[in-house]
């Protein structure tokens, strides 16, 4: 059975993949707004992924 705290690491891992795909967007477009857009996300992405870190493991 899944526990809370295996969907909260799926869901973690997911979102830190979901920063690495927009990064390689970022650095593939040559539109200067979508590539600034496209950092703002992947910014609070990251501050989400390290609220989201459990400070325990196991």
């Amino acid at each position: 059975m899944n526990s809370p705290k295996d969907f909260g690491v799926r869901r973690l891992e997911q979102m830190r993949a979901q920063v690495k795909e927009l990064g390689h967007a970022a650095d593939r477009t040559l539109d200067p707004e979508l590539r600034r857009r496209l950092e703002a996300k992947i910014h609070r992405l990251r501050e989400q992924c390290e609220r989201s870190t459990p400070t325990e493991t196991g």
